[in-house]
């Protein structure tokens, strides 16, 4: 599939610099920012999906891991070959008078 886009002297002069810099083409150059915003904003799309999604699940459920246990888990990861995995449990309100 072929496509054209019009590209500003200013900006088509920064490409060829960038490309010459990095030692490809400006037309490989493009290609490869296309792609990469192309990945951040699919990356970007499924980590608010999965966000949601957990969310839901927290709302349906009532329950979750707490921040300390999972930073807990998290830190073990780099140490413990097996650590255990922290466990959802209900969610609990301490709401003050």
């Amino acid at each position: 599939m072929t496509t054209s886009i019009r590209l500003p002297k200013e900006l088509k002069v920064r490409v060829s610099e960038a490309a010459g810099h990095a030692g490809i083409s400006s037309h490989h150059f493009i290609l490869q920012a296309i792609e990469e915003k192309t990945l951040k904003e699919e990356l970007n799309t499924n980590f608010y999906e999965e966000a949601e999604k957990r969310y839901t699940q927290i709302i349906e459920t009532g329950e979750c891991v707490s921040w300390e246990e999972m930073r807990c888990y998290l830190e073990s990861l780099q140490s413990v070959p097996n650590p255990i995995k922290p466990i959802a449990r209900k969610l609990e309100f301490n709401v003050k008078n």
